[in-house]
């Protein structure tokens, strides 16, 4: 029998209840990760699928345990996509600082602040535009 709840943190009365489901006839449950008890005075957390909309609690696991294995599944996905995001050039910052290498202007090492000088465009510019011109036709 598996609980089904939203992912809301559960009350006491409910941690106990499925403490002692996940107990059965035994004096202590048994962490379905590393298979040892989880005893009385062992931080413990709810055993579930990982990535699941839905908590289903089938059991109750060590927190250590239940960290190690939502660690080795997947790595961090905020991390992932933003390092995805500045590899291919897609990230912008947000608040732009003035001066910076998007700007129109350009500090100096003595103080003075100058207009950015842009390279004008060249011959291997012209090349890869094309290039990707005839990329683009049907």
């Amino acid at each position: 029998m598996a609980l089904l709840y939203a992912r809301s943190r559960l009350t006491s009365s409910d941690r106990e209840q499925l403490y002692n489901h996940a107990r059965g006839s035994n004096e202590f449950p048994t962490c379905p990760i590393c298979t040892f008890d989880v005893v009385h005075v062992d931080r413990w957390e709810e055993a579930s699928e990982p990535g699941s909309p839905f908590l289903i609690a089938e059991g109750v696991a060590h927190t250590a345990c239940k960290r190690r294995r939502a660690a080795s599944l997947s790595p961090r996905p905020a991390k992932v996509r933003r390092n995805r995001q500045k590899n291919i050039g897609a990230w912008r910052s947000r608040c732009p600082l003035p001066g910076g290498r998007d700007s129109g202007v350009s500090k100096r090492m003595d103080g003075r602040v100058v207009e950015r000088q842009f390279a004008a465009p060249t011959e291997l510019d012209a090349q890869l535009a094309a290039v990707a011109a005839e990329m683009v036709r049907p």
